[in-house]
C-alpha cells in the first residue's frame, strides 16, 4: 500500500506543478496588461482549473488504486449473492441492490445498533457503492457519507437526503478480512469506521477473481 500512497502523492504533486506552469504565461505578460484584463484572464484560469481538478484527480485515483483479482473470476450473480449474504449475519451491516448497483452500509436505523453508533460519536453514516462491470470483471468502489442523527434513537433515526462523495483508501487485506469477519466480530468490537466495512467487501471481491477499482464518482 505504501507504494500506492507514494505514487498518488507524486502524481498529485505533478498535477499542482502543471497548474503552476499553465499560470506562468499569464504571469509573464502581467506587466503589459491593465488590471481589469489581467483579473479577467485570472478568473478564467481559476474557473477552468477548479472545473478540471476533480476529473484529473479521478484519473489519478482510477489509475493508481486498481487491484487485480486472484484466480478464476466467479460469475457476477454469484459474487453479488455472496455480498448480499451479509444480510443474514448478525452484524451491523446491510446490503441492498439499487439501480443496478449494490449499496453496503451500516445498519444505522436498526434499534439494536443505533445506540452503539451514537455512543461511538458517529455523525456520518458510511455507504459503499459497488458498480459491476461484467465485461472486464471489475468492481468499482465509490465511497459516500450521509449525515445521521441519533437524538431519538432507538425510536427514530434521521438520515440526510444527500450522500456526499468521499475517498477512503485505507483498507486491510488478507484472508482474515473476508466476509466471515462480519460474522466473527463481536458487537463490542465494531467502531463503525469505513475500513471495517470496506475491507471485508474488498477482500471478498479480490479472492473471487474480480478486479477492484477505487473511484470518486
Amino acid at each position: 500500500m505504501f507504494k500506492r500512497y507514494a505514487k498518488t502523492f507524486a502524481l498529485m504533486l505533478f498535477l499542482l506543478m502543471g497548474y503552476g506552469i499553465s499560470l506562468l504565461p499569464l504571469l509573464l505578460v502581467r506587466p503589459h496588461l491593465q488590471v481589469q484584463p489581467f483579473l479577467g484572464a485570472l478568473t478564467i484560469w481559476l474557473f477552468f482549473s477548479v472545473l478540471s481538478l476533480p476529473f484529473l484527480l479521478r484519473m489519478i485515483i482510477r489509475r493508481v488504486w486498481f487491484f487485480h483479482g486472484r484466480g478464476e473470476p466467479v460469475i457476477m450473480d454469484l459474487l453479488e449473492s455472496m455480498i448480499m449474504g451479509i444480510n443474514d449475519f448478525r452484524a451491523p451491516v446491510t446490503a441492498r441492490k439499487k439501480r443496478g448497483r449494490l449499496i453496503v452500509s451500516w445498519r444505522c436505523t436498526d434499534p439494536q445498533w443505533c445506540e452503539r453508533m451514537a455512543l461511538e460519536g458517529i455523525r456520518k453514516n458510511y455507504e459503499l457503492r459497488l458498480v459491476f462491470d461484467q465485461n472486464t470483471r471489475t468492481v468499482t468502489m465509490l465511497d459516500r457519507v450521509r449525515s445521521v442523527d441519533f437524538k431519538l434513537c432507538p425510536i427514530k433515526v434521521t438520515t440526510g437526503f444527500l450522500a456526499m462523495p468521499r475517498l477512503y483508501w485505507r483498507i486491510r487485506t488478507g484472508p482474515a478480512w473476508g466476509l466471515k469477519n462480519f460474522e466473527r466480530s463481536r458487537a463490542d468490537q465494531y467502531r463503525f469506521r469505513p475500513q471495517e466495512l470496506k475491507s471485508p467487501i474488498f477482500n471478498a471481491i479480490i479472492a473471487n477473481g474480480w478486479n477492484v477499482r477505487f473511484d470518486l464518482f
